[in-house]
């Protein structure tokens, strides 16, 4: 069982192939990306930074930096003793914004496809 979860995170954060970015922005794209495609639904609890860290091979400091400015900018949220989460009406909040005022992970090409 644990296998089969870990290989659908492995994909679902499949970072996206452009070398210009760094990881973490990287990363964040990819969730915003699973987010705007409806893949990662609100109220769906991520793995822990140390797990995801190990799972996609990037530090632990990276994923925290990015899960940190996702909870920022309203995609994620933390909850103490509890984890990370998709916040709720994180979706619907991107589509109805202006493009001027969308936050920095669709900024940096992770427009929805």
């Amino acid at each position: 069982m644990r296998n089969t979860k870990q290989t659908l995170w492995k994909q679902l954060f499949e970072l996206p192939d452009e070398p210009a970015l760094p990881l973490q922005a990287r990363l964040r794209t990819a969730v915003v990306r699973e987010i705007l495609n409806g893949r990662l639904a609100e109220g769906t609890a991520l793995p822990s930074s140390r797990d995801l860290a190990q799972l996609i091979g990037l530090s632990r400091n990276t994923v925290t930096a990015a899960y940190r400015q996702l909870v920022d900018e309203h995609f994620l949220v933390a909850r103490a003793r509890s984890g990370i989460f998709v916040a709720a009406g994180a979706r619907q909040a991107v589509a109805s914004e202006p493009a001027s005022s969308k936050p920095q992970a669709l900024q940096e090409g992770a427009a929805p496809d």
